[in-house]
């Protein structure tokens, strides 16, 4: 596969002077060639083939110079509602001033368009806003995104909505389309080291410094996946919030005695397919993903992040203390790192679900629903997913996960509701007895896929996006029911308590007692 480089080089070459009303890339200017890179990275999925043939289609995202500080313009729909990919492409490397400085003049051009159209100096620009839905009403669903070649991922006071996505960010969202890293070096401490990776399989006990490691995290997180690529093979995505339990005590740790992580953490494990050993104290990874250890790595990137956009400088110096205890296993067996990956999460407890969450079908179910054309419906297969940055977070129905979909499929689409209730806990529970179904039955009446149309594929697998949007749509209408419901019912179950602290007769007692238990049993 080409690089990232390499392909703004071939694009060069095939799209210089094109599309000729108005060329998005420039006779004699290469680095126009790279935005046609990130618009192939970020949103090629969706997009035609990348040949001079549909310059023109192109030409309705990128923004040919000049251009008013925004490069790539993006609009996601979701039946009415729209958000937008509002992105400037620097192909060299910028400071943490020149990163914010790209942001405030994209956030600028979108002020002032919404303001004012006709302010706005690029005709490119103008043009394309123009044809999509931006307006003043929805301004607020920008995501400003900086592009370039440096390592600076961050920049301080950047609020949820302004991101830096550098040259190595872009690199892993074009390589990695397994739940795999496809390759990285990685720095160890051989102090306290078992090797013995010459074998077929073969493991490294060491340590790795809680910079580095944060770094790795934080270098592998893919807005688009909505989840860390490094964490691809493990059961569940890291639990870790600024607010959760396991990270407020490690930041302490990390804060107050940063050399006293290693004994207080469990440490790391990583599979890969190689290890290749480059020097003493570092060694390439192939095919790798961390399985046990998500939750620390997770806490040591969140740490550096918040230390990053708080400028706090004795923050970084701590976390370049810490050290963490980490097992590098080779293993080439895919079955063989599918067990490892089980058997090595403990420490949170693992659920029947954890464990099918890698499996094809369900990443097939994600993967399709998910997609960009309309209804956009997001499935959660692996506990602690974000949401992708290009799902619309304005439509809560069509947010679900695969266990509480399964219900709804089996008992509308099945017409099985108790079914539907009464096995739900056992929904991913393997039945070994029952060789022939995937998982079990439940499971693989609802789930089972073997190609697109087969007749073999379960239940959900022969209906369309829509009709599982409206699936999701009258679990919404009964949520909803349901909430006024209850608010109704306690509203009249309040008035009868105070009727029966005023009632005076028997009667009046009991009429108000009544009503009392006839609507608690409704409740």
């Amino acid at each position: 596969m080409k690089t990232l480089l390499e392909l703004q080089e071939q694009y060069y070459e095939e799209f210089k002077g094109l599309p000729s009303f108005n060329p998005i890339v420039r006779n004699n200017q290469p680095n126009d060639a790279f935005e046609l890179a990130v618009l192939k990275v970020m949103y090629g999925k969706y997009l035609p083939e990348f040949t001079k043939e549909h310059a023109a289609e192109f030409s309705k995202y990128i923004i040919a110079p000049p251009d008013n500080a925004i490069d790539i313009f993006y609009q996601h729909d979701d039946g009415d509602e729209s958000s937008f990919d509002v992105i400037q492409v620097k192909c060299a490397e910028l400071s943490e001033t020149e990163l914010k400085d790209c942001i405030v003049k994209m956030e600028r051009t979108i002020e002032d368009y919404c303001k004012n159209p006709s302010s706005i100096a690029s005709s490119s620009c103008k043009e394309i806003l123009s044809k999509s839905n931006l307006d003043k009403t929805n301004k607020k669903q920008c995501t400003y995104y900086v592009v370039h070649l440096g390592s600076q991922d961050d920049f301080a006071g950047s609020n949820e909505n302004e991101k830096v996505i550098t040259l190595k960010a872009l690199d892993v969202i074009y390589k990695n389309k397994s739940v795999y890293v496809d390759k990285d070096v990685v720095n160890i401490d051989t102090s306290m080291t078992h090797d013995n990776i010459e074998a077929q399989r073969g493991a490294i006990v060491c340590s790795i410094n809680g910079y580095d490691l944060a770094t790795l995290c934080n270098t592998y997180y893919s807005m688009d996946a909505g989840r860390n690529l490094l964490f691809g093979s493990n059961l569940r995505e890291s639990l870790i919030t600024p607010s959760s339990k396991p990270f407020l005590a490690m930041s302490q740790t990390i804060t107050d005695c940063p050399e006293n992580f290693w004994y207080y953490n469990n440490g790391i494990t990583i599979i890969a397919r190689d290890i290749v050993k480059k020097s003493s104290h570092t060694v390439e990874l192939n095919d790798f993903s961390i399985v046990n250890g998500a939750q620390t790595t997770s806490a040591l990137g969140l740490f550096l992040k918040l230390a990053k956009n708080e400028r706090d400088v004795g923050k970084i110096a701590n976390l370049k203390k810490v050290s963490v205890l980490a097992r590098l296993l080779k293993v080439p067996d895919e079955q063989m790192r599918q067990d490892i990956a089980i058997y090595n999460n403990t420490q949170t407890p693992i659920t029947s679900r954890d464990i099918v969450a890698n499996r094809k079908e369900q990443r097939y179910l994600n993967e399709w629903l998910l997609n960009d054309d309309y209804p956009q419906i997001y499935v959660e297969i692996r506990r602690g997913s974000q949401l992708p940055s290009t799902f619309n977070k304005g439509i809560v129905h069509r947010k679900t996960t695969n266990e509480e979909l399964a219900q709804l499929v089996y008992a509308s689409f099945l017409q099985k509701p108790h079914t539907a209730k009464d096995k739900k806990k056992a929904l991913f529970n393997h039945d070994y007895t029952q060789s022939e179904y995937t998982i079990n039955k439940i499971y693989h009446d609802v789930f089972n896929w073997v190609e697109e149309g087969s007749e073999d594929n379960g239940i959900i697998f022969k209906k369309t996006k829509q009709q599982i949007d409206e699936l999701l749509f009258v679990q919404l209408l009964y949520k909803e029911t349901k909430k006024v419901m209850k608010a109704t019912l306690s509203e009249r179950i309040e008035i009868a308590r105070r009727q029966r602290e005023l009632a005076t007769s028997p009667e009046e007692i009991r009429s108000s007692e009544n009503r009392i238990s006839t609507n608690t049993l409704h409740l």
